[in-house]
C-alpha cells in the first residue's frame, strides 16, 4: 500500500502495515481511499483496537464500509486474531507512529494494490 501526501517522506522504515482476514470477511479491495482523520478507537467495544484509529473511505463503488487503520497486537497468534477486512497493525508503537506520520505529513490519500 501506497500513502501519499503533500510531502514525501524523508526515508522510508522498511515497516509494512500487516492486513488480517477473518473469514467471511473480504481482503481490502485494491484502488483509491480517502484517508480520515486519526481520531480514538473504540476500545470499550473492543481492548484490542488500541488507542487510535483512521478511517478510510473507498473512492470507488464498493459494497464494503467501515474500513480502517488499527491495532490488531494478537495478529495470526489466538481467537482475537483478525480485524474484519480492516488494516491492522500488531505493534502500539508503530500505529501511533502511523497516526503522528499521517497527522504531520497531512496525509489523504491511500493506495491499496493487490
Amino acid at each position: 500500500m501506497a500513502l501519499t501526501s503533500r510531502q514525501s517522506p524523508a526515508k522510508p522504515t522498511g515497516r509494512t502495515l500487516i492486513g488480517t482476514v477473518p473469514a467471511p470477511a473480504a481482503p481490502l479491495p485494491p484502488g483509491t481511499y480517502s484517508v480520515g482523520p486519526v481520531k480514538p478507537s473504540a476500545r470499550m467495544i473492543h481492548a484490542e483496537l488500541g488507542l487510535v484509529c483512521i478511517s478510510l473511505e473507498p473512492r470507488f463503488p464498493t459494497d464494503r464500509g467501515y474500513i480502517g487503520i488499527h491495532l490488531d497486537p494478537s495478529a495470526n497468534r489466538n481467537g482475537n486474531s483478525g480485524t474484519l477486512g480492516c488494516v491492522g497493525l500488531v505493534y502500539s508503537g508503530e500505529m501511533l507512529e502511523l497516526a503522528s506520520l499521517i497527522e504531520q505529513r497531512k496525509v489523504r490519500t491511500m493506495v491499496g494494490m493487490e
